[in-house]
């Protein structure tokens, strides 16, 4: 009997010892998450696809409303393994914003509150709003929906990194591997800071999604502070409000830069909220931002004259918050 009773424990230890070995060698599970308009997936999705997805082995969602136009018909959405689809208003999106209000006070069980304190800087983060330019709030709502699908659907047990990013970039080189990544930090691309912290394209740990894309929530849950630091800044935008924002949840230190290697796109039929760029007769559509184009182009200079493969160019020039990228640029 007590021979029996060893073996059991052996096997029993042995087992938990395997479990234990294949969860630590394990390659790191990885979400891509499209957020937003569904847009330019006939120009991008295959470049996505190739450079992103697949370099990343990584699921798809996406995250997206009924006002993205045709939105079940665009590539992305039909190769993504999760869809989270909210039913947006049409012309407002004041109804919406209202609504989440109600159910963070119900949450949290407080006195009912409101996001239109901050209607004064509405141009700047809150387009959406009836009288407010931009997309600003639809980003903000987006980023909120997520967050919550996420939870309801258990994805945070599932997935080690989250890539909340756009459909309509296009790579010229590939996306850094999961290997280049450190769990302890999230990892922004070097450009388009625009005063604050670029805000198309983020790789975050899931022990930092949480807090990363709760902006809305936390505008709503300590709106005098961050009403004052938003008063504070000068022509408050996305960039300088998410910046405000990880300051706040204690990310500020979180945050390393990678090089861009990517720019924004639009084809000649897709509408856009913001920026209509230029069009390029070598490419054949428009690019939105040149000067970012011009930075994804000196990124792909740098690595077919540097000497490394893509993995060492990568890993030689990530940043740290305290760092800068001028050396390197």
């Amino acid at each position: 009997m007590q021979r029996t009773i060893w073996i059991g424990v052996f096997f029993c230890t042995l087992w938990a010892h395997t479990i234990a070995d294949t969860k630590k060698n394990s390659k790191p599970r990885t979400l891509v998450v499209i957020l937003g308009q569904l847009r330019a997936d006939a120009l991008c999705y295959q470049n996505v696809k190739e450079n992103l997805i697949d370099v990343l082995d990584a699921d798809l969602a996406v995250c997206t409303g009924t006002s993205s136009a045709n939105y079940e018909n665009s590539l992305f959405y039909q190769a993504a393994k999760y869809r989270f689809v909210h039913v947006d208003p049409v012309g407002d999106f004041s109804p919406t914003l209202d609504e989440v209000c109600h159910l963070i006070a119900e949450e949290h069980q407080l006195p009912p509150t409101s996001w239109r304190h901050f209607l004064p800087f509405g141009n700047h983060i809150l387009g959406g709003v009836q009288g407010c330019i931009g997309s600003g709030a639809i980003v903000l709502f987006r980023k909120w929906f997520l967050l919550k699908n996420l939870i309801s659907q258990n994805l945070l047990e599932e997935y080690d990194f989250f890539v909340i990013t756009r459909s309509d970039l296009i790579y010229l080189l590939s996306h850094p591997t999961i290997d280049c990544f450190d769990p302890e930090h999230i990892y922004l691309p070097s450009g388009e800071h625009y005063g604050g912290l670029p805000d198309r394209h983020a790789v975050v740990p899931k022990k930092f999604i949480l807090s990363f894309l709760d902006i809305l929530g936390q505008m709503i849950l300590q709106e005098q502070k961050y009403y004052e630091a938003i008063r504070l800044k000068n022509n408050i935008n996305p960039e300088s409000l998410l910046l405000v924002h990880c300051r706040f949840q204690h990310l500020l230190e979180k945050i390393c830069y990678f090089p861009y290697m990517m720019y924004l796109v639009r084809g000649a039929n897709d509408v856009t909220n913001f920026s209509t760029g230029v069009f390029s007769n070598e490419h054949g559509y428009f690019i939105k931002i040149p000067s970012e184009y011009e930075q994804a182009l000196l990124t792909k200079k740098r690595f077919e004259t540097s000497g490394y493969t893509l993995s060492q160019f990568y890993k030689s020039c990530m940043f740290s918050k305290q760092e800068t990228c001028k050396d390197f640029w």
